[in-house]
């Protein structure tokens, strides 16, 4: 993130609520933080994403759910729950390959690849 940033690179989110088999949304920190804000942990992933500077672009087809994941903006987690969710980050987690950086020639433009 921090290489991204110093480049000005914007950097977004893969799958940003955990893709299909949706584990995320039975984890107990997240639905315990969720629940103390009164919000969804489908709410929670994206404040958290959007607080650590990542561009986010949830997919849903289902109209409630798509209003819900742009009521957003009218919380902030604390430091303390922004740690406890980054804390979870583990491998297992990750769905498709491992991240990688794709340079051009000009050394101003770096892309960010994520490839199934």
């Amino acid at each position: 993130m921090e290489y991204c940033k110093k480049l000005g690179v914007a950097v977004e989110a893969w799958s940003p609520l955990g893709g299909k088999d949706g584990t995320l949304f039975d984890d107990p920190v997240l639905k315990k933080i969720a629940k103390q804000h009164a919000k969804t942990v489908a709410q929670v992933i994206i404040r958290w994403e959007l607080q650590r500077g990542i561009v986010t672009i949830p997919k849903s087809t289902h109209q409630a759910r798509i209003i819900a994941n742009a009521d957003v903006y009218k919380f902030e987690l604390p430091a303390e729950d922004m740690k406890a969710i980054n804390d979870l980050d583990r491998d297992p987690m990750r769905h498709g390959e491992t991240p990688k950086i794709l340079s051009s020639s000009n050394r101003k433009q770096r892309i960010i690849s994520y490839y199934r």
